[in-house]
């Protein structure tokens, strides 16, 4: 049996307007009969969720498997966990940097509203 180098993916779909914090999470891991199993995890974030395991007699009957889950999960809206935390870092950045410009502009401006 190859070695399917595919690690655990960790998928989140946020969407605020609509009550929306859902989590997916893949992963493929080897059974004892020499088969290969396709966990997957799913639910709100901050629940255990429901699982689901499907076994496959090959390897690779379970990496199609799992690239199909992902693209169809990638089609509705839902971001890998690393994505979006590289998304939220840089969006807490710039909130910081506005307040910081925001604080100079009042700073300077003087009581008459001239600068």
């Amino acid at each position: 049996m190859p070695n399917l180098k595919l690690g655990p993916l960790h998928l989140r779909r946020i969407d605020t307007t609509r009550n929306m914090r859902r989590f997916y999470l893949l992963s493929i891991q080897p059974t004892l009969f020499g088969g290969v199993s396709l966990i997957r995890d799913w639910g709100r974030i901050g629940t255990t969720g429901q699982t689901m395991v499907q076994t496959f007699d090959a390897s690779a009957e379970a990496g199609e498997a799992f690239g199909r889950l992902e693209r169809a999960k990638r089609r509705r809206g839902y971001t890998s966990a690393e994505e979006e935390s590289e998304v939220s870092s840089i969006s807490r950045g710039l909130r910081i940097h506005l307040r910081c410009l925001e604080r100079e502009v009042t700073e300077t401006v003087e009581p008459d509203g001239t600068i």
